[in-house]
């Protein structure tokens, strides 16, 4: 198991904005989250996407908050669902919809959440099994809050994820006590070692995991590889940063999807040089475009792209905590909020960038 901490190598993966691009470069991000009278966190997800780069990001949540959040973030695409409605259809639709879905924000754990949830995963594990479909898309499925909740309660539900961690990459987000949910280990044996907590269940559940706390780690899906962001944000122990974090993973995987789909100027899809891609040996379709594989890691045989999900959640989480330190610049650390944090986002990726 090794562990960086060093965050600059992944500077370097942070692609420049396509001069040449559309809302569909950058991706549709659906936010499955929001129950009832619970628009906070789907907002925070939402607007955090769009800081971080998004085209286009799609509520799906309780009808209840129509509303707010059509006032909160008018620029974002809204569908409903009530106690009455046709969840199964719901979800297929969406799903077919969205390359990017982030699943639990405030999500609550009713039974009509838990339908959902159930319902989303299901059309999700479907879809996966259509290579064109995952061929076109390079999809992300991330995982948070009250999602996780829902499926640490449900073996039925934990059976469709790992069919799922089988296709396309998924990410979760657990606190302390949602990876004791999760795990079934003490919340003391979590905290005594978060490292070796992420790294296991990475690995025997073959998917990313983000470890949060005031040191977050990354694992990736073997185990093996792992991020300890030690920049401390204090600003950021306030309701809604995970909520924030999860919009900036999404947001930041379309940064990096785009650039993998057009293969653009800069091509630092790996942080180790020796890994970065050389254009002669990509296939194109007769459209001209770069043919990925099924899996959303690669782009053919030969190759590799295995780190674009888990660079982009290694790159939220060190932008996250930046842009905690940004917001307390200005608000005061005691007075951020967490919108305050998802409007420092693009500011830092700028920063970032140019280092």
């Amino acid at each position: 198991m090794n562990i960086q901490t060093d965050p600059s190598p992944y500077f370097n993966s942070i692609p420049l904005r396509l001069p040449d691009s559309n809302k569909g470069t950058y991706g549709k991000v659906l936010v499955l989250a929001g129950c009832k009278g619970m628009s906070g966190a789907a907002y925070l997800s939402a607007l955090a996407s769009y800081r971080t780069g998004a085209g286009l990001v799609k509520f799906l949540t309780h009808e209840d908050n129509r509303t707010i959040l059509q006032t909160l973030l008018p620029e974002a695409v809204y569908e409903g669902y009530e106690e009455s409605g046709d969840v199964n259809e719901l979800a297929k639709r969406n799903v077919q919809w969205a390359d990017v879905i982030i699943a639990g924000p405030g999500l609550g754990n009713s039974l009509l959440s838990q339908n959902v949830l159930r319902e989303t995963l299901k059309s999700i594990k479907a879809f996966s099994l259509d290579d064109d479909l995952i061929k076109k898309k390079s999809p992300l499925l991330i995982l948070d809050a009250d999602g996780l909740n829902i499926l640490s309660k449900s073996p039925s539900l934990k059976e469709e994820l790992s069919e799922i961690t089988e296709r396309i990459p998924v990410i979760i987000t657990p606190h302390p006590m949602e990876m004791s949910r999760l795990s079934g280990k003490s919340l003391q044996e979590i905290l005594e070692n978060p490292a070796l907590t992420a790294s296991e269940y990475s690995k025997s559940h073959k998917l990313i995991t983000i470890m949060k706390g005031s040191e977050t780690i990354v694992s990736d899906k073997t185990g093996e590889k792992l991020f300890k962001n030690t920049l401390k944000s204090p600003a950021l122990s306030k309701g809604g940063s995970g909520d924030v974090l999860s919009g900036a993973i999404a947001g930041m995987y379309t940064l990096l999807r785009a650039e993998s789909g057009n293969m653009g100027s800069r091509n630092k899809f790996d942080c180790e040089p020796s890994n970065r891609v050389d254009l002669s040996s990509v296939p194109t379709d007769e459209s001209g475009s770069y043919i990925t594989d099924g899996s959303g890691y690669e782009i053919s045989e030969s190759v590799s792209f295995k780190n674009t999900a888990y660079n982009a959640a290694v790159l939220a989480v060190i932008i996250h905590a930046e842009a905690g330190v940004l917001a307390a610049k200005q608000y005061g650390i005691n007075g951020v909020l967490a919108r305050d944090t998802a409007n420092s986002l693009g500011r830092i990726i700028d920063s970032l960038s140019e280092q």
